[in-house]
């Protein structure tokens, strides 16, 4: 039982980064699978557990949501309607750009041409 808490752990671990979501999902998705096989078990023979049986009927219909979710949260960014989650590199990568960009902007000739730069005071005598 242990272990499949470990599992479980991993995979929500996994869903945090874009690179790794899809196979976290996909390891989720079958990890709630045999999951569920054993919460039918335990509904065809509640003596065995100390668990009430309202908690057994209930757990059902909890595991076929949870696997709506993994679905919906693991999904391509075109096949759900939701904002992508945040990615560190693209943050980085966003930055780096708009500050490159900024300073070429910066450095470009003000109207173009070598006129520019005698305009705006950066080149000529």
């Amino acid at each position: 039982m242990w272990v499949s808490g470990v599992l479980e752990l991993l995979g929500a671990a996994g869903l945090l980064w874009l690179s790794t979501r899809r196979a976290a999902g996909l390891g989720l998705f079958a990890l709630t699978i045999a999951v569920t096989r054993s919460h039918f078990y335990m509904l065809q023979r509640p003596d065995l557990f100390s668990v009430p049986y309202w908690a057994l009927v209930l757990r059902i219909p909890v595991q076929v949501a949870l696997l709506a979710l993994i679905v919906w949260s693991t999904a391509q960014p075109g096949q759900r309607a939701r904002p992508r989650s945040f990615d560190p590199k693209s943050l980085y990568r966003t930055s780096c750009h708009h500050f490159y960009e900024k300073k070429r902007q910066e450095e470009a000739p003000i109207g173009g041409g070598v006129g520019g730069y005698l305009r705006a005071g950066r080149g000529g005598t």
